[in-house]
């Protein structure tokens, strides 16, 4: 289905999303995306430089009698978000993504697509790689890992930024343009796992929590989705004196910045309490599709009995760990004073797993706000260390302070309402962009972000509108025929 995306307009873009989609590029594997674009790059001519981290900045020289225009800055990430149901064969270091077309809509065949954000790459590149295209002195940064924490933003260097006009490609709402993010932080949670052998007498089972829609755990946080790991420790916590449960295994969850679909646990119980807990599943899943309603209609609890494990948690040690997981803060905490129905900080409970002998929760904080940032991870963090977990933190990013009299926001302004005929909503986003980092480095930067039409970011209904592109990519070539 990749060779139906290059029928579609603008043809140079979709051609380099396609060719995209066809090499993996999850955060960390970036690499061979990386080559592949500096060659195509280098064999234009273009100058190419990628520093000790793994980002590239690809430079071109003005359209002819544009050379006193300021200098624009192109950035979008190279890496994309790797989700997939549990059920799904699929390698995301090795296997290509298949794009399918669906009307106007761009999907992936039960992956990601990754049109976060590969759209604003392949922009970058379709600009660069075109003579025709009237313009100023122009750079493209394509950055790493920025879906695993701002990784290489994060560790660019001042120099490599420099410029007058940074446009950041990574937005996904239509007739939007982004000017301030909220800062973030992950909180990592340890806890050596405590054991006891297994009682007699009793029965094991799986359980499942799935079919959740998840998303991105910044933009989505506020949209009513349920978490699968709330649901999955709200459910245990519920059942566990009830029907004398012991829990053997808890996991869930991938990535930091996406709200989890699904949760998994190992259960024991006596004998005589299976029927009745299967039971107490049913009225509980059917309880949890009417509080989330159209949120989450696709919502299941599902019981599997299997082998007894050799071995289940202490109970002291799964009273404490269930006690944090249900007081650890999850959505939204407060909203904008300034910026009124904007979520100001939130708090995602993003992934639980075992690794060597420990269980390891992952939770992510974001605000607008650094001091409420970090007085959400000190409370989520004492909660976790009075039940006995070690705590750390990394990824701790800076936000983007809004600037309502940037000139490349006016601008902008301009050019949308020129070509559609409104003016666009200037926003700030509940996420962490790359803008705020790089602001850091070089506070002189003016700068904007926008990008087309993209749904259900970071998760397996991920889509990009093909007609938003059209439109998002003609505004681009008019603004920098503008500035």
């Amino acid at each position: 289905m990749s060779n139906e995306l290059k029928k579609l307009s603008p043809g140079s873009l979709w051609n380099i999303f396609s060719d995209i989609c066809s090499i993996p590029h999850p955060s960390g594997h970036e690499a061979a995306l990386r080559d592949f674009l500096k060659k195509q790059a280098e064999d234009a001519g273009l100058k190419v430089a990628v520093d000790p981290t793994g980002n590239m900045l690809i430079e071109k020289l003005a359209f002819h009698g544009m050379e006193k225009h300021k200098t624009v800055i192109l950035q979008s990430h190279l890496d994309m978000v790797p989700q997939k149901n549990s059920d799904v064969k699929f390698d995301f270091v090795k296997d290509p993504v298949k794009p399918k077309i669906d009307g106007d809509l761009i999907k992936a065949e039960h992956t990601t697509l990754g049109a976060d954000n590969g759209i604003g790459a392949a922009a970058m590149m379709a600009l660069l790689l075109d003579k025709d295209i009237p313009h100023g002195p122009l750079k493209a940064l394509f950055t790493v890992e920025e879906e695993t924490g701002l990784v290489g933003a994060e560790k660019l260097s001042p120099g490599f930024v420099d410029g007058d006009i940074l446009i950041n490609l990574d937005s996904e709402e239509e007739h939007r343009v982004f000017i301030g993010c909220a800062g973030g932080v992950r909180s990592n949670h340890e806890f050596i796992a405590e054991y006891d052998a297994v009682p007699p007498r009793n029965t094991a089972m799986n359980i499942k929590v799935s079919g959740l829609k998840g998303g991105h755990s910044g933009c989505d946080i506020n949209s009513g989705r349920a978490n699968s790991l709330k649901l999955l420790t709200e459910m245990l916590t519920a059942a566990e004196e009830r029907f004398g449960l012991k829990l053997a295994d808890l996991h869930g969850g991938s990535l930091d910045n996406a709200i989890p679909r699904e949760a998994f646990a190992t259960v024991l119980m006596p004998v005589s309490n299976t029927d009745k807990f299967a039971d107490f599943a049913a009225g509980f899943e059917v309880e949890k599709v009417q509080l989330f309603g159209r949120s989450e209609p696709n919502l299941h609890i599902q019981l599997i009995c299997v082998r007894v494990p050799d071995r289940v948690f202490k109970e002291d040690f799964q009273k404490r760990l269930l006690s944090a997981l249900n007081d650890c803060p999850n959505g939204v905490v407060a909203l904008s004073k300034a910026f009124p129905g904007v979520v100001e900080t939130s708090s995602n409970l993003a992934a639980i797993k075992s690794e060597h002998g420990k269980i390891i929760v992952r939770t992510s904080q974001r605000s607008f706000c650094a001091d409420s940032k970090k007085r959400l991870a000190d409370k989520i963090c004492d909660i976790f260390t009075a039940a006995g977990a070690a705590c750390t933190r990394d990824c701790d990013y800076p936000g983007w302070e809004p600037c309502p009299d940037s000139s490349i926001l006016k601008t902008f302004t301009e050019v949308h309402k020129e070509l559609s005929g409104k003016e666009p909503e200037a926003v700030i986003i509940h996420a962490g962009l790359e803008c705020g980092i790089i602001h850091s480095i070089n506070p002189r930067l003016d700068m904007i972000s926008f990008g087309p039409e993209i749904r259900n970011a970071h998760s397996p209904d991920e889509s990009v509108s093909i007609s938003s592109v059209g439109r998002f990519w003609n505004l681009l070539l008019r603004l920098l025929k503008t500035v």
